[in-house]
Formats: structure tokens, C-alpha cells, sequence
């Protein structure tokens, strides 16, 4: 967001295009932006949309590859132990890839409300841009999870269960979901004020400096808890029940964390920068 939005414009009946092509009328010390279309904002993220459906079409792709080689029953279901109690069709491989096809046109879908939220939200005075370029780039990330599952259940239908399994999953998911949580964090503080995407607690929606530090509160958090997910994965090699744990304590203490900033935030900034929404 940075302090430019909140300098008066003193020339009169101007007109300036910023950096993301957006044409703006200055007069009587108001400024009225020129909507762009939404369709010219999603194409502004078209490198990360196209590395997302790509990702989100990728399980499909190696399961589909990997289908006519695999055993007609493979492991289908592990317990809370890691033992496996349930063994199943081939064909059941396809779920994750077909879901995963799911989310992405969802994801990709979604662009479109979230674009309109910004504008809303920042009465038109701030590119949607670059929140569309983040929520694409954090699709990119789940769908890099979930190849790297994908490709662990490939991997263990061919070596029959765990035992031919070099890497057990949880270790593996721990880490590349705190692979995620540290590009999300990253990204994050980018993020327009809008109701769809980032850090959406109601202290953020108080002024734009509120914002602007919960979503920088939130990165930080994010990175930090990427760290120790990574750690804590690489730490536990062998299958545990921890692992799993872990992944949900540090969704957890995120919430808690950034719920509790935001109201100190919200009181001690919530008159500066002026209001989110213009009114």
C-alpha cells in the first residue's frame, strides 16, 4: 500500500498512468481511477496462472502415466499409527489428481471476485494487480503440495505400503508445507486490503496503516512457522503422528497470533492512513 496513497494531490485536471497501467483523473484535490477490466487485471498475472494450471494439471498427468504400470490393488489408507488397514483399486489414485484439477479452475475462477473485492474495499484507488499476482502465486504453492503427495502415492503403490517407501509422507509434507508458509509470507504483505484474501481479521479493516501491518505481522508469522515446519520435518524421519500434529499447532498459533495483534493494531493505528474503503 505504502504512504503515496495518503499524499494530497495538489495538481488539478491531471492525468497519470501508474505502474500496473491504471489511468488516473486528478481535479478538485479528488482522484478517480479508470477501471481496467477484469480480465486485463488477470492477465497481468498470466505467468503465475499459467504456472498454477500447470502445477494443478501436473498429478493428473503423472498418475495417468503411472496407472497402466501400477498393480491393480495398491495401499489405500493408513491409520493413526502409520499402519496400513486398507488396501484398494488403482483407480483410486485418481481422486487427489482429479481434485486437484477441481481447485485450480476454483482458484482460477475466484480471481474475479477477489479483483472487484479490492476495488471496494480501496475505493478504486489501488491496483488489484498485485493481490491477484499473490493469491495466484499462493495456488501455485498448494499444488506444488500436492504433487509432491502425488508423486509419494505413486511411489509407495509401486513399492506395496510404506516398506518400499524410502520417505515417509508426513516428514515430507511438513517440509513443503513450510516451503509454502515461507513464499506465502513473503507475498503476503503485498496483499490490497480486501475480504477474500490475507490476513482478514476485522482489526486490518480499520485503516489502511492497520492493514498494512497485519499483513506484515502475517508474513512475518507465515515465514517464521515455515522454519520450524521445515525444521520439525526434517528433524522426524520416520513416520509420527507429531508430524501431522505440527502442521496444525502452527496453523493454529498463526491465527491466534495474528487475531491478537490485529486487535493492538486496530486501536493503536486504526485513525491513520485513512479508512479502507474510502467512506
Amino acid at each position: 500500500m505504502g504512504n503515496d496513497i495518503d499524499k494530497p494531490h495538489t495538481k488539478a485536471e491531471s492525468m497519470e498512468t501508474d505502474a500496473s497501467g491504471i489511468q488516473r483523473h486528478e481535479g478538485n484535490g479528488s482522484e478517480k481511477a479508470v477501471k481496467r477490466s477484469w480480465k486485463a487485471v488477470i492477465a497481468g498475472a498470466r505467468n503465475w496462472n499459467l504456472a498454477m494450471v500447470l502445477l494443478g494439471l501436473l498429478p493428473l498427468i503423472i498418475t495417468l502415466l503411472a496407472l497402466p504400470h501400477m498393480p491393480d490393488i495398491v495401499p489405500a489408507h493408513y491409520n493413526a499409527s502409520g499402519e496400513l488397514d486398507r488396501w484398494g483399486s488403482k483407480c483410486e489414485n485418481l481422486i487427489l489428481p482429479v481434485l486437484s484439477l477441481l481447485i485450480c479452475a476454483v482458484w482460477l475462477v475466484c480471481e474475479i471476485p477477489l479483483e472487484r473485492a479490492v476495488r471496494e474495499e480501496s475505493n478504486s484507488e489501488m491496483s488489484p494487480k498485485t493481490t491477484v499476482r499473490t493469491w495466484a502465486i499462493g495456488g501455485c504453492c498448494m499444488f506444488a503440495v500436492f504433487n509432491v503427495m502425488t508423486v509419494w502415492i505413486v511411489a509407495d503403490a509401486f513399492g506395496r505400503g510404506r516398506a518400499g517407501s524410502a520417505i515417509p509422507l508426513e516428514p515430507m509434507l511438513n517440509v513443503a508445507t513450510g516451503l509454502v508458509f515461507i513464499v506465502i509470507g513473503n507475498v503476503m504483505p503485498n496483499t490490497r486490503p480486501n475480504r477474500l484474501s490475507g490476513i482478514r481479521v476485522p482489526g486490518a479493516f480499520r485503516s489502511r496503516e492497520s492493514w498494512r501491518r497485519c499483513q506484515r505481522f502475517g508474513g512475518f508469522a507465515f515465514i517464521l512457522a515455515g522454519v520450524v515446519l521445515v525444521v520439525f520435518g526434517l528433524a522426524m524421519r520416520t513416520y509420527d503422528i507429531a508430524n501431522l500434529y505440527a502442521i496444525l499447532a502452527v496453523a493454529l498459533l498463526i491465527v491466534v497470533a495474528c487475531s491478537v495483534y490485529s486487535v493492538y493494531v486496530g486501536r493503536k493505528y486504526g485513525d491513520i492512513g485513512g479508512p479502507i474503503n474510502g467512506r
